[in-house]
């Protein structure tokens, strides 16, 4: 069962590397003198990056899980304290 999962896995993560690779295969190519003499834009200038809908699930359900550990760990204290 395991190795029918991991076949799986990686078959869908060989399928996003391709398609990946053609997504980037289109943008263009800098130079080797061009990526040494590259420099940070003023942080100023950079627009907030977009957040995918998989970031924005994962993010939330990071959230509600650490909200989650101190509402239990409130639990917990609060167990201890009465049974003193």
């Amino acid at each position: 069962m395991l190795a029918v999962f991991v076949l799986a896995g990686t078959a869908a993560s060989g399928a996003w590397g391709l398609q990946e690779q053609k997504r980037l295969s289109g943008r263009p190519v800098m130079s080797r003198e061009e990526r040494v003499n590259w420099r940070m834009p003023a942080l100023a200038l950079l627009q907030r990056p977009k957040w995918s809908p998989v970031r924005r699930v994962a993010i939330v359900t990071l959230s509600g899980y650490l909200v989650f550990a101190i509402l239990m760990l409130v639990v917990r204290a609060v167990q201890l304290a009465i049974a003193r």
